[in-house]
């Protein structure tokens, strides 16, 4: 008996696990998906891996696991190369906006692409007659040459095209340069008038006390600052050929500060009032009372490619943007002085 009430119990308990059926299947989540455009013809790496070629202005899918993950694109030529740190949260399609025109155009500003030079016939000669109206060093195309007295002159053999011919007084006030085309079997004369060079400097020498107006010299640092920015949003080239660009307080070799000289300038203790690039009034904590109007660009490139690190005055923070970057940047100049 006892045995027949165990075999009718086990067969009610197999019966009721029939019953209730094969356990719910959870739904899968759905895939996460990084969408990757590219401004140039790029090949791109995933977490180290080759990946594939994206076309200009074009983009690819490709699905990712969440987390972070690594993405680096190339230009076809191998010169231009940006990487990104991208992190996937959730499931779903995530833009990756690879952005490699700002870094070429950097790049070719730094280093611009040379003529070819043309080398003439064996058979032919061309030669330069340079001469000077005051007494100067002279360079052909980039290589110093020699002095000339004043009212003398030098002949130069040369190849047939196009030279860049520099002069610069003996007290290295005065310099002018000219592009002089070299013919075949032909003597060119190339007249260096630094006399009207030196007479118009002379003319229009700022009196001092305007010159002190528009520059400052940190005597910390004995580097000598614009008294202002450039007032206007500006990208990392286009603030970096402003300082090259400038005449100001009769000099010309104003460039970008590094990072490290503008955090010269930080002072908490100061306090310049004045507006920011919204109009909202704000005191800026830097020395010298510079006029400031946004966050100040620096000629230093950050960690990321096609990144540059920028200082606010506000905070004496610096902080990473990148090189297209406009809205709030403003571009503040700086030269050494002479020895």
């Amino acid at each position: 008996m006892a045995a027949w009430v165990a075999a009718t119990f086990i067969v009610f308990e197999v019966t009721q696990i029939t019953a209730q059926g094969p356990p719910p299947l959870r739904p899968k989540d759905p895939p996460a998906t990084l969408l990757i455009l590219c401004d140039l013809a790029c090949n791109y790496k995933l977490d180290g891996a080759v990946t594939g070629h994206i076309n200009a202005d074009s983009s690819a899918k490709v699905k990712v696991e969440l987390g972070e993950h690594l993405v680096v694109a190339v230009t076809e030529d191998g010169l231009d190369q940006i990487k990104q740190k991208i992190e996937v949260t959730k499931a779903g399609q995530t833009l990756v906006d690879i952005a490699l025109k700002p870094i070429r155009e950097a790049r070719l500003i730094a280093n611009p692409v040379k003529p070819a030079v043309v080398v003439p016939p064996a058979d032919q000669s061309a030669s330069l007659l340079v001469s000077c109206d005051l007494p100067c060093t002279w360079s052909l195309d980039g290589e110093v040459k020699g002095t000339i007295e004043a009212d003398g002159s030098t002949k130069q053999k040369v190849d047939i095209g196009q030279h860049r011919i520099i002069a610069v007084t003996a007290d290295g006030l005065d310099k002018i340069t000219q592009t002089a085309e070299a013919k075949a079997a032909t003597q060119t004369l190339v007249p260096m008038a630094l006399k009207a060079v030196r007479d118009l400097r002379i003319k229009s020498t700022p009196d001092p006390a305007v010159v002190a107006k528009l520059a400052w010299v940190d005597p910390l640092t004995q580097l000598m600052w614009a008294t202002k920015d450039n007032g206007r949003n500006t990208n990392w080239s286009q603030a970096a050929e402003y300082c090259r660009s400038l005449q100001l307080g009769n000099h010309a070799n104003w460039r970008l500060a590094t990072i490290d000289e503008l955090k010269t300038l930080f002072d908490p203790n100061a306090n310049v009032l004045g507006r920011d690039f919204t109009g909202t009034q704000v005191y800026w904590h830097v020395r010298g009372e510079i006029d400031m109007t946004g966050w100040e660009w620096s000629q230093s490139q950050a960690d990321v490619i096609g990144e540059a690190w920028g200082l606010s005055f506000i905070a004496g923070k610096r902080q990473a943007g990148r090189v297209s970057d406009a809205i709030g940047n403003r571009a503040l100049c700086v030269r050494r002085l002479e020895n």
